[in-house]
Parts: structure tokens; C-alpha cells; sequence
């Protein structure tokens, strides 16, 4: 379930940044000390947050923040929480 969120998160990405996209997610990620297989669930707002300062648009990174905070709240209401 995680891994489907980090997915769409970076879907949303491309939509906005393009095909350079997974590359800058992967950095973030690692940039947490993680990887896409262990990155920690309550990381996933930070790491939406600091994938934001990298995109320059202010309507593309709304764009980006609304469509990861639809997946969050996807993976909150799965997890029960």
C-alpha cells in the first residue's frame, strides 16, 4: 500500500516536473535516509513538502500538493487512522 502511494505521488510529480521527476523524488527520499522500499508512512507529508520547494510554478506545485494530499488522505483512510 506505501509503495502505491510513493508511486502516485511520483505520477503526480511527472505531471508537473516531467521525466525528471523520479529522479528528484528518489533524491528526496534519500535525502530522509530512506529508500522507496523502507520510507517510513508518517515521512510521507515531509517528504511531499520538500519535493514541493523543487518545483519553481506556484500553480504546478499546487497542482502537485492537492493530487499528494488526495493520496495521503487515500493511505489515511485505508490505514484506519
Amino acid at each position: 500500500m506505501k509503495n502505491d502511494i510513493l508511486n502516485n505521488i511520483c505520477s503526480e510529480l511527472v505531471r508537473v516536473m516531467g521525466p525528471v521527476a523520479p529522479v528528484v523524488m528518489a533524491d528526496k527520499i534519500k535525502s530522509l535516509g530512506a529508500t522507496n522500499e523502507d520510507f517510513p508512512t508518517e515521512k510521507i507529508a515531509e517528504l511531499v513538502e520538500i519535493i514541493s520547494y523543487e518545483i519553481q510554478d506556484e500553480r504546478s506545485r499546487i497542482e502537485f500538493q492537492k493530487g499528494a494530499l488526495d493520496q495521503l488522505q487515500h493511505l489515511e483512510t485505508h490505514m484506519g487512522a
